[in-house]
């Protein structure tokens, strides 16, 4: 791995070599997802959607910075286990939540005023919350070594962010499609969840989910190495 790379797909070929050894141990973080996934199949949208905000502010935060945490351990050679991982992620909860909470109040105004100046800020907030999950710090202090993290490689943060979140969106987005085509529905409405077709909605579902929980793994790996060569770069000025 080059520990020296922004490249997106180097990026992508080493963070698939670095987790192949760890993935079934790191999807172990991501069992409540899929638990999500078969539930959210079977209740009402509305509650759907207030469960799914319940799961991604408190179950969906735990299990990726867990895995986060654990693939890190693993990269420096750390001996560790999901259980301590999970503890430590724990431990380190309230910060995450109030450094979310406090990237929404920063980058809000600048969306508000402009789509650029928000794009802007939060390129230079991305790596608050790793950075209190490696570091051991506060959101404020997470906060500040984001922002000075990314400082003078916006532009080269923005594609590798960019460019994976394009190649993650093609499948969730073309799935729905395929089901829709096997069942002679709108492509459209198996993608919203509205489709007439109950077993076009189901399969579509579960394939999707069954995609993003396999690469779970893979992007976080991702936002890793790319959060480590910035540190790297920031050390070494």
């Amino acid at each position: 791995m080059n520990p020296q790379s922004r490249n997106p797909i180097r990026l992508l070929k080493d963070s698939r070599t670095l987790v192949t050894p760890i993935h079934k141990l790191v999807l172990l973080l991501f069992i409540p997802y899929g638990i999500f996934i078969i539930v959210s199949l079977f209740i009402p949208n509305n509650l759907s959607i207030l469960l799914g905000f319940l799961y991604g502010l408190s179950i969906q935060t735990i299990s990726k910075f867990s895995a986060f945490f654990y693939i890190y351990q693993y990269l420096i050679n750390s001996d560790t286990t999901i259980y301590n991982s999970l503890k430590f992620v724990i431990g380190k909860y309230l910060q995450i939540l109030l450094c979310n909470v406090l990237i929404y109040l920063i980058t809000l105004p600048a969306f508000l005023l402009l789509i650029v100046p928000g794009i802007y800020v939060s390129n230079r907030l991305a790596f608050a919350p790793y950075a209190i999950v490696i570091e051991n710090c506060s959101a404020a202090d997470g906060i500040r070594q984001s922002w000075q993290l990314v400082k003078g490689k916006w532009w080269s943060v923005f594609w590798a962010l960019l460019v994976v979140s394009i190649l993650l969106w093609i499948p969730i987005i073309l799935i729905p499609f395929v089901a829709a085509n096997a069942f002679s529905v709108s492509g459209w409405e198996v993608f919203l969840g509205t489709s007439p077709s109950l077993y076009a909605n189901i399969i579509s579902s579960l394939v999707v989910g069954a995609f993003i929980l396999m690469s779970n793994p893979i992007l976080i790996a991702y936002e890793l190495l790319l959060y480590m060569n910035l540190r790297a770069l920031r050390s070494g000025e």
